[in-house]
């Protein structure tokens, strides 16, 4: 686990209170925001490191 992950769920709990089904319910609203945002990076990734290749200059 992450620090932004251990972070984001100890806040959650805190809101939430620790029942039973918190992990599950937690996991849940964790995953889909998560898989969007790993495709972002997928697809942004080698636009971004172009530009960062032009903005570099190679010796």
């Amino acid at each position: 686990m992450s620090a932004v992950e251990a972070i984001v769920s100890s806040s959650a709990m805190r809101a939430a209170g620790l029942e039973s089904g918190f992990a599950s319910t937690w996991r849940g609203a964790w995953l889909a925001p998560w898989l969007v945002a790993f495709r972002a990076v997928l697809q942004t990734a080698p636009v971004t490191h172009r530009f960062e290749a032009r903005l570099v200059s190679q010796p």
